[in-house]
């Protein structure tokens, strides 16, 4: 694990990072759904569709950094089975 990443104010510092992506997903999600319900059978803008990617990845992102904050970046033991022998 990096030395930076022991440091419990970086802990903090992520998840507060990932609450705050999470909000402005609400108002993304807010904007889209206005735009969803104003013309219901419209053709979707290129706009709309990059907005709802964005959405998706802050999202995955926001909750990501907001439930395991510095513990996203410890170090994980692989099983024997997945490592790859050399060849």
């Amino acid at each position: 694990m990096p030395i930076w990443s022991k440091n419990p104010w970086i802990g903090w510092g992520l998840r507060v990072a990932g609450i705050l992506l999470l909000v402005s997903v609400y108002a993304d999600g807010q904007r889209l759904h206005a735009l969803a319900r104003s013309h219901p059978d419209h053709v979707v803008s290129i706009g709309e569709i990059l907005l709802a990617v964005v959405a998706f990845v802050s999202a995955s992102a926001g909750s990501a950094l907001a439930t395991f904050g510095q513990h996203l970046f410890d170090d994980v033991e692989i099983s024997a089975q997945w490592v790859r022998r050399g060849h």
